[in-house]
C-alpha cells in the first residue's frame, strides 16, 4: 500500500511538472509572438510539444510558421490546432489566411462561416467570406455576403466595391456602376473605384464616361499601367490615335504586356519594340 502511495505521488508530481511547464512555455511563446520573433517561437513550440501535445502550443507554432512564409506547415498545425473547440478566433482567422496563400478557398470559406457563428454581428465575417466567394467565381454568393454588410454599414466603402465586381463579372454593369459611384461618394480619392466604374462603363459602350474616369483613376494613381491601358483602348474606339498610342507606350513602360493585337495593329509594333 505504502509502494502504491509512493507512485501516485510520483505521477501527481509529474503532472503538476508538466502543467507548469505547458504553462511557462504558453507564456514564452505568446512573448516570441507578441515580439514577433517568429523563428524563436518555432524553436520553442518544437521543443515543448517534445513533452506535451498541446494544440495550443501547434497554434503558436502554425502562427509564427504563416508570418515566415511557410503556409504548408502553418496549414498543417493549424488545422490541428483547431481540432480543440477551445481555440480562440483569431487562431481561425490566421487559417483562413494561410488557407488563402494556398489557395484552398472552399476550406477558407468553411472557417470563416465558423467565425460567423462565433459572432453573427461581426460584418468583417461576412465581408472575408463574400471576398473569398468571389475567388471561387460564385459571385451570386459574393454578392449575398456583401449586401448583407451593406445593409448593416451602407458607408462600407470595400464591401460596394466587391459586389460592385461581382455584379460585373455576372454581367449586371448597371448595378455594378450603382455601387462603384455610391462607394465613390464616399471615398473620392480611391483611384481602383474610377478605374472599376470605367470598366463597366466600357461594358455598356459608354466610352466618354469611362474616359473622364479613367482620366481621373490616373491622376490620383499615375503608376498603373492598366489604367493607362484601358485608356489606350478608349480613346482608340473615340478615334483619338495619337493619345492612345501614347497610353500604350506608357502602359507598357509600366510593364504592363498583356496587350491584344487590335491595339498592336492600330499603334504599329516600333512602339512596342522601344
Amino acid at each position: 500500500m505504502r509502494n502504491q502511495n509512493k507512485v501516485c505521488i510520483f505521477l501527481l508530481l509529474v503532472i503538476i511538472g508538466i502543467t507548469s511547464c505547458k504553462k511557462d512555455c504558453v507564456k514564452q511563446l505568446q512573448h516570441f509572438i507578441s515580439e514577433k520573433k517568429y523563428e524563436k517561437t518555432i524553436d520553442k513550440a518544437t521543443k515543448c510539444l517534445s513533452k506535451s501535445d498541446d494544440r495550443l502550443i501547434y497554434a503558436y507554432r502554425g502562427v509564427a510558421y504563416y508570418n515566415i512564409g511557410e503556409y504548408n506547415k502553418a496549414y498543417k498545425d493549424l488545422v490541428y490546432a483547431i481540432i480543440n473547440e477551445e481555440v480562440t478566433p483569431e487562431i481561425i482567422e490566421v487559417l483562413i489566411l494561410t488557407e488563402e496563400q494556398l489557395g484552398k478557398y472552399e476550406e477558407a470559406i468553411m472557417n470563416t462561416s465558423k467565425l460567423i457563428n462565433f459572432d453573427s454581428t461581426n460584418i468583417d465575417y461576412f465581408y472575408r467570406r463574400g471576398e473569398l466567394y468571389g475567388k471561387l467565381g460564385a459571385y451570386e454568393n459574393t454578392i449575398d455576403d456583401m449586401s448583407f454588410v451593406i445593409r448593416k454599414d451602407s458607408t462600407y466603402t470595400n464591401a460596394l466595391n466587391e459586389r460592385g465586381l461581382a455584379y460585373c463579372k455576372l454581367g449586371s454593369y448597371k448595378n455594378a456602376i450603382k455601387d462603384f459611384s455610391s462607394a465613390i461618394e464616399i471615398k473620392p480619392t480611391e483611384s481602383s473605384l474610377y478605374y472599376n466604374r470605367a470598366i463597366s462603363l466600357m461594358y455598356m459602350k459608354n466610352n466618354a464616361m469611362a474616359l473622364k474616369d479613367l482620366n481621373k483613376s490616373i491622376k490620383i494613381d499615375s503608376t498603373n499601367g492598366t489604367s493607362y491601358y484601358n485608356r489606350a483602348i478608349v480613346h482608340m474606339f473615340l478615334d483619338m490615335k495619337n493619345e492612345s498610342c501614347n497610353d500604350l507606350e506608357k502602359a507598357i513602360s509600366l510593364n504592363f504586356n498583356n496587350i491584344e493585337k487590335e491595339l498592336y495593329d492600330y499603334c504599329n509594333l516600333n512602339i512596342l519594340e522601344k
